[in-house]
């Protein structure tokens, strides 16, 4: 198999995991399901992942790298509260991979460190370079006080059944790191 074929083999698998998951939770998935899924034999996923917990962190991890992906620009122009409206519009579009990442994020403890430093590197490193530039002190801790903000919000949000209605938790929720960077 290729380098791309099985990059697509595994994006393949991976999309067929989200829906499955987002279908009946991560406690109900089974691998033959999600194989069947993908269209692929049970062989071939666990050739990709070596079991659930591999396969349920590659998806949390491919959550985050998207999310990375989704806030670039915004942290490229360096305008913080534009990368926090991409994080919140992120979320509002991908609300079932919220949903799975918010309440699977410990599904491996053991790897929830790991976990967690990637999202340091790819969400709050990001943000608090672009307040450092602004000249905000302590930086990094801003920004995991604003991340934490929508993330909070979100995350209860999403847990209730509740929608993420973006025109209306949106702006209270930007006017209020509006006022904190004030």
């Amino acid at each position: 198999m290729t380098t791309t074929a099985a990059a697509d083999t595994r994006r393949q698998i991976l999309r067929a995991a989200m829906a499955e998951l987002a279908g009946g939770g991560a406690e109900r998935a089974r691998m033959d399901t999600i194989a069947a899924r993908a269209g692929v034999s049970r062989g071939t996923l666990y050739y990709h992942f070596h079991g659930r917990e591999d396969l349920l962190v590659a998806l949390i991890e491919d959550a985050l790298d998207d999310l990375a992906r989704e806030i670039t620009d915004p942290v490229a122009s360096g305008d913080p509260l534009a990368v926090l409206e991409s994080v919140l519009r992120f979320y509002a579009a991908n609300e079932d991979r919220c949903r799975f990442l918010f309440s699977n994020v410990l599904v491996a403890p053991e790897r929830a460190s790991a976990i967690m430093r990637r999202e340091k590197d790819q969400l709050v490193t990001p943000l608090a370079g672009c307040l450092a530039t602004r000249g905000y002190e302590q930086p990094e801790v801003l920004a995991e006080a604003l991340l934490g903000q929508v993330n909070g919000l979100v995350f209860g949000r999403i847990m209730r059944g509740e929608p993420l209605d973006l025109d209306q938790a949106g702006p209270s929720l930007l006017a209020t790191a509006r006022r904190v960077l004030a």
